[in-house]
């Protein structure tokens, strides 16, 4: 499965803590936020506050990671007006060329955006967030582990 471009970034590297954040739940964020989660309901779900997740995108070394968050908030953004089916021209959303005849003779092209296009893209970053949530849940078999 090929992967939206927000999600192709490089984690902020920090030193390992108990209570950080690693690349993992730097991604779920990222995630969080396409799905259309405020900064604050992203990082709370991961249990972290609004401002740790900003510090992190002010570390030195953030800068893909800042790009990656940018991106997605603008997917979110571009989403939710594909949903509410909004035909204004502008965002990210890619536009189609849908070819226009009359008489059976091409006569132009109109320029539409592809909505379904978000859309799909959506539905898949969906499928990405419980694919990971289920993983995430999944028991870890310790292996030989002593049962009494």
């Amino acid at each position: 499965m090929d992967l939206p471009d927000f999600l192709h970034f490089t984690p902020v590297s920090l030193r390992r803590t108990h209570n950080g954040w690693s690349p993992e739940q730097q991604r779920d964020l990222i995630l969080a936020l396409a799905r259309g989660a405020t900064v604050r309901q992203a990082a709370s779900r991961l249990g972290f506050s609004r401002q740790s997740a900003y510090m992190l995108r002010r570390k030195s070394g953030a800068e893909s990671f800042a790009a990656a968050w940018d991106r997605a908030i603008d997917f979110a953004r571009d989403a939710r007006v594909a949903n509410r089916h909004s035909y204004g021209m502008g965002g990210e959303i890619e536009s189609l060329l849908i070819p226009r005849f009359h008489a059976g003779r091409l006569i132009g092209f109109v320029q539409r955006l592809d909505y379904q296009g978000a859309l799909r893209t959506l539905r898949q970053l969906d499928r990405i967030a419980d694919h990971r949530q289920a993983r995430a849940q999944a028991p870890i078999a310790r292996a030989g582990a002593c049962h009494d």
